[in-house]
């Protein structure tokens, strides 16, 4: 970030410092299913993401990418906790299971519309990100049909599938190339 921030020129280099989902220290898949906030609460995750996050914006990063976040308990712990950081702007991306659901099964749309009243100021974009390209286009059009001055960011992965049981990707081989999506995204 520092070397970045260096550079000749530097006046539209902005920096993102990655939060990802407390599951992937886990090691068994879990920030594919958010299995484990149910037991957990949402002090617990605040407290896990709190270092993370203070070293992040004490390195002077631009945004906080919130990102993968398979689950609305974390997604508003992350937000609440945001809070303990005012000045600081983030983005939020999660991982959903198909065109409607987070991960962890809630509706996107409800996640969505609880993280921005519990932090409508700091927040400046929200998508989705390590998911399926054929369910992006559904995921943000419905982010932003209820939400239409949010700025929407979408970053998703090849089309494979998360096998849980065997824990490894599977190549699916039926995945249109992201190319073919991207008008629709952009409209």
């Amino acid at each position: 970030m520092n070397v970045a921030k260096q550079r000749e020129n530097n006046d539209h280099i902005e920096t993102a410092g990655c939060v990802g989902p407390y599951g992937t220290v886990l090691r068994d898949g879990s920030e594919y299913s958010g299995h484990y906030v149910d037991s957990m609460t949402e002090a617990d995750l605040m407290d896990w993401h709190r270092p993370k996050i203070q070293c992040l914006v004490e390195a002077g990063v631009d945004y906080l990418a919130l990102e993968t976040i398979p689950a609305e308990k974390e997604a508003l712990a992350l937000v609440k906790l945001l809070r303990e950081f005012p000045e600081q702007k983030a983005w939020l991306s999660f991982s959903c299971k198909d065109e409607y659901h987070t991960s962890h099964g809630e509706p996107l749309s409800s996640v969505v519309s609880s993280c921005l009243q519990a932090n409508p100021t700091q927040i400046q974009a929200v998508g989705v990100n390590c998911i399926r390209p054929k369910h992006v286009s559904t995921l943000i059009r419905n982010i932003k049909q209820n939400h239409p001055t949010v700025q929407t960011i979408a970053y998703p992965n090849k089309g494979n599938e998360w096998d849980s049981v065997n824990m490894k990707w599977l190549e699916t081989g039926t995945e249109e190339s992201i190319l073919h999506y991207v008008p629709d995204w952009l409209e």
